[in-house]
């Protein structure tokens, strides 16, 4: 069902909080050359999304309204990674509250975000992302808390509002040593992004508990956005990509460089979003610790991506 909602004065709040996003999960939205940035808040997930903008992806502002806030949505609690896409003239957003998965509506990409309902399962269900195929057929991707954090993805309606779960196919399940490097019991794998790309279906994800400093991201590729999924035998992106621009990261970022006990300079390296600039360069939108031995409240990180093979230009790595 479609709900629009009039612009209100929250809505056209003077944007004065200038800054560094101080968020995790993060994904943006590029709405005419003005980038959106969402994610899981940093001071505390209970009270909703926060939203920076920017012109450039280097200077950041923070709203005085929150992009989504308990209340007239689903949720009183753990709001998590969200996704934002167009949607009949508006926007839709995706999140995480109370370990479900909801929607909401709004007019504008940075709020407000009212209304929507929760998809019911049997399943504690986390990081959705919703993945509309070229001949409009919509699917969900998201984390099911089944003795791990396991990638599922089901067949979604053309509103975008009911999936169908009897289509439920298992993904991405960390069963390679990289993906556990604590050897624990409940292992992580999360944050999916999935685009076409080159005939075949490519899935960026995360694993690894993101306190770890060895969280980092996967890739995997398919025939189908059903599935059966690929994976690369080792990261895409991990603190062992950076480390040899990490330091001049934390520099331009006037952030001390405290070390790891391996030595690393920047740990946690993951749960992102692929988004496209203005001038139609790749990007992955990520989050890091805050300092190695310190994971939150994470930091904000981007880095460009090579368009045909994904590959991360390690260059470009800079915390937001």
């Amino acid at each position: 069902m479609k709900r629009l909602f009039m612009l209100s004065a929250l809505v056209l709040a003077a944007v004065c909080h200038a800054g560094n996003p101080m968020v995790a999960d993060p994904t943006v939205i590029n709405v005419e050359g003005t980038y959106y940035l969402l994610g899981t808040n940093g001071g505390g997930s209970d009270v909703g999304f926060p939203v920076y903008e920017s012109t450039d992806l280097v200077s950041w502002q923070r709203n005085d309204s929150l992009a989504l806030r308990p209340g007239n949505v689903f949720g009183t609690k753990w709001f998590w990674a969200p996704q934002i896409i167009k949607h009949n003239g508006g926007y839709m957003m995706f999140y995480t509250a109370e370990e479900q998965i909801a929607y909401a509506y709004a007019d504008a990409p940075q709020g407000p975000y009212t209304g929507g309902d929760v998809f019911v399962s049997d399943k504690r269900m986390i990081d959705p992302f919703l993945f509309v195929d070229a001949d409009g057929s919509a699917y969900l991707y998201h984390v099911r808390l089944d003795n791990g954090n396991n990638i599922y993805v089901a067949k979604m309606d053309s509103t975008f509002t009911q999936p169908d779960f009897s289509t439920l196919q298992l993904c991405i399940r960390s069963d390679q040593q990289w993906e556990n490097t604590w050897d624990a019991q409940w292992p992580v794998a999360e944050g999916p992004t999935v685009l076409r790309l080159n005939g075949k279906y490519v899935m960026l994800y995360s694993s690894n508990d993101f306190r770890n400093p060895d969280y980092a991201v996967g890739i995997a590729t398919a025939d189908s956005p059903m599935g059966p999924w690929v994976k690369r035998d080792r990261p895409l992106l991990s603190r062992h990509t950076i480390a040899p621009v990490a330091a001049a990261a934390l520099e331009a970022a006037a952030l001390p460089q405290k070390l790891g006990k391996d030595g690393t300079l920047i740990d946690g390296t993951g749960h992102g979003d692929i988004f496209y600039g203005a001038d139609n360069q790749m990007y992955y939108i990520f989050h890091i610790h805050n300092a190695p031995g310190t994971p939150s409240p994470r930091r904000t990180a981007i880095i460009a991506l090579d368009s045909a093979t994904l590959e991360p230009d390690i260059t470009t790595f800079r915390i937001l």
